[in-house]
C-alpha cells in the first residue's frame, strides 16, 4: 500500500489537473479555439504529424484527438493527408486558415495561463518545475496499467 504522503499527492493531482484546465480556459485569447485546439494547431505549425503524435503531445485519448481533429478539419483549420511512406498512417497538417487562426494565439494563451504562477515565489516555482518535470518523465516511462 502506498504511503499516506504519496496518496495525498495523488489526490492533489486529481484536484489540480481539472481545476487548472477549468481556470486556464478563462485565459483563452481567441474566441472559438479551446486550449486543446490551440495546442494541436501549435504542434502542427512546424510540420504535419500523425494522430498518435498529436495524442502523445496532448496526453489525451485517441478518441478525444480524433474529435479535436474532426472539429478542426470541419472548420478548415487542418486537413488529413495519407502518409507518403506508410499508407496505414494519416498525417494531419495545418492549413493557411489554421495558421492565421493560431498566429500568436497559443503564445498569448500560454502567457495568460502562466500568470497563475505569479502567485508562487521563485523557489516554489523552481521546486514545482523540478517536481513536475520528474513526474512527467515518470508518467512517460510508466507502463499504461498500474500493477
Amino acid at each position: 500500500m502506498a504511503p499516506p504522503e504519496t496518496r495525498a499527492l495523488a489526490r492533489l493531482m486529481h484536484q489540480i489537473g481539472p481545476a487548472y484546465v477549468r481556470w486556464s480556459q478563462h485565459a483563452i485569447p481567441v474566441d472559438g479555439l479551446s486550449p486543446a485546439r490551440l495546442q494541436v494547431l501549435a504542434h502542427l505549425r512546424d510540420a504535419p504529424a500523425p494522430l498518435h503524435a498529436i495524442r502523445d503531445c496532448l496526453g489525451s485519448s485517441a478518441a478525444n484527438v480524433t474529435k479535436l481533429v474532426d472539429a478542426l478539419e470541419t472548420d478548415g483549420l487542418v486537413q488529413r493527408r495519407p502518409d507518403p511512406t506508410d499508407r496505414r498512417v494519416i498525417q494531419v497538417e495545418i492549413t493557411d486558415a489554421g495558421r492565421r487562426a493560431s498566429c500568436g494565439a497559443w503564445d498569448a494563451y500560454e502567457a495568460n495561463a502562466a500568470k497563475i504562477f505569479d502567485h508562487l515565489t521563485e523557489s516554489e516555482r523552481d521546486a514545482l518545475s523540478r517536481g513536475l518535470t520528474a513526474l512527467n518523465a515518470a508518467l512517460h516511462s510508466a507502463p499504461h496499467r498500474a500493477r
